[in-house]
Order: structure tokens, then C-alpha cells, then sequence
């Protein structure tokens, strides 16, 4: 996979739960040479809404990125896209740009909260959805180059939408 990616000049962002982070730093340090992402993901793969004391399993997986991934974490995707607002204050306390988990639309909003902003990048964002809200066709998409321009036109309009903020 991370040839495919290398080859096609594709960035991804891998979700990587805290334990797996300890048990395979082979594929970590290969996925962070290839120039991807490395978000947080829990520890165990906990689930927020069933598990108990969120901030320790939190922390303990922001422990394995700092020590494993030699840095923090700036996005965040629930296990099982169950997230509360413990996580999402979390999430804020904690400095972190983005969460991907829930999917109140297809394509990133801001989220709001008393504790700071947060970008939401929906998990299922793709390109049949985001291409028409910005008036390309699908047809059109054919290739790993149109997707990649497909997702720059998204950072975009996010990059738009932070700067419109900036000015208010």
C-alpha cells in the first residue's frame, strides 16, 4: 500500500491505535518515511462511549506518539466512530486540529466548542461527494491525479474557511 501511495505522489492519514504504535514501530517509521500522517486512535481501540476514565487511555496513546512517533498528534479518530465530549474536550485541551469521526456531513465543518475549535473532517468523504460541491463532475474523475486535485480543493476551501475566520 505504501508503494501505491509512494508512486502515485499520494499523503494519507493513518489512524493507528497507541499499542499498535508499540508493537510494529517497523511499519510506523515507514509510514512517517513515506511523508503520511500518523493520528491518534486510542490505545486499545477502546470504545469512547463504552470505556471508562477516556483521559487515561487518551493519554497513554498520546505517550506512545510523542515516545514512538517522536510527536503529538494533530487529528483524531474515535475507535468504532463512537466519540463523546469527553473526547472532544480532550481533543481541545490537548491542542489537536481535527477530529475524523463523526459524519454529520460529507464534507469538513468547523466544530465549535467552549474549550476551542475544531476542525471535523468526515471519515467518508468522497470524491462523488465532494467533486459536485465544487462543480466538477465525476466523470471527470479518473484518475489518482484528479483525486489528488480533489482533495487539495478540499484543504482549500478549508484553508478559505480558516482565513475567512481570521478576518471576522
Amino acid at each position: 500500500i505504501l508503494e501505491t501511495y509512494r508512486r502515485l505522489g499520494l499523503r494519507q492519514s493513518f489512524f493507528i491505535p497507541g499499542w499498535c504504535l508499540e508493537q510494529y514501530p517497523e511499519a510506523v517509521e515507514q509510514i512517517l518515511e513515506g511523508g503520511h500522517e500518523i493520528g491518534h486512535h486510542g490505545y486499545l481501540h477502546e470504545d469512547p462511549v463504552e470505556g471508562r476514565d477516556q483521559a487515561t487511555w487518551f493519554d497513554r496513546a498520546m505517550e506512545c506518539h510523542r515516545r514512538i512517533v517522536g510527536r503529538t498528534p494533530r487529528g483524531y479518530r474515535a475507535p468504532v466512530y463512537n466519540i463523546t465530549q469527553d473526547v472532544i474536550d480532550l481533543l481541545t485541551a490537548n491542542g489537536f486540529r481535527y477530529d475524523s469521526s463523526m459524519m454529520a456531513d460529507d464534507i469538513p465543518y468547523r466544530l465549535r466548542t467552549p474549550g476551542g475549535d475544531l476542525w471535523e473532517l468526515p471519515p467518508e468523504v468522497s470524491c462523488k461527494n465532494v467533486v459536485p460541491r465544487f462543480n466538477r463532475h465525476w466523470d471527470a474523475i479518473q484518475s489518482a491525479a484528479a483525486l489528488k486535485q480533489a482533495a487539495k480543493a478540499v484543504a482549500a476551501e478549508v484553508q478559505f474557511s480558516k482565513d475567512a475566520e481570521k478576518v471576522k
